[in-house]
């Protein structure tokens, strides 16, 4: 979903940091047809991020994550959307990059299906950096409220509580009005 990018950029442009968008191919970042409703563009997060050329621009030509320079950056964000099941969880080169920013201390977040990335990450001794950690995203019960449990090829939930078992169930309920 775009806004579990725009709000997270909103959020960190506003503090001050620079924000460079990469992807586990690099190249255009793929966008769910619900980010894109006029609905969701009245999101005034969604909005400033597609009035600025430069952020738009990033998700049409993202950079490879293989090419990132960890000691450039802070930290690494993955944002959620369900597509990251299949392309983050199984990227050889997110997997690398990731066990980079653990082992170089820096903060590693995610949100919602995001945090799949982190599910088989390993530290510098082969450990799973997830193992004993407490970690939240898109719980079994969103994915069936959502009607995407048949299609997914594996829950995030049922994943993580398999590694580390110490995955925290945070809902977020929407509501419909109209």
């Amino acid at each position: 979903m775009l806004s579990e990018l725009t709000h997270f950029v909103d959020v960190v442009q506003k503090a001050g940091y620079e924000v460079v968008v990469a992807s586990p191919l690099g190249g255009k970042i793929p966008l769910d047809e619900s980010s894109v409703i006029p609905k969701n563009m009245q999101d005034p997060a969604n909005a400033r991020f597609m009035k600025n050329q430069k952020l738009k621009a990033s998700l049409e030509n993202s950079v490879k994550v293989s090419e990132v320079n960890v000691t450039d950056f802070e930290s690494i964000y993955l944002s959620g959307g369900h597509g990251t099941i299949w392309d983050f969880r199984q990227s050889s080169d997110l997997q690398k990059k990731l066990t980079e920013f653990h082992n170089a201390g820096k903060t590693l977040s995610g949100v919602c299906h995001g945090v799949a990335g982190y599910i088989d990450t390993k530290d510098k001794n082969g450990n799973l950096i997830v193992k004993g950690k407490k970690i939240t995203g898109f719980s079994n019960f969103e994915d069936g409220m959502a009607g995407t449990k048949k299609r997914m090829p594996v829950l995030l939930e049922t994943e993580l509580e398999k590694k580390t078992e110490l995955f925290i169930r945070k809902i977020s309920f929407h509501l419909l009005l109209g």
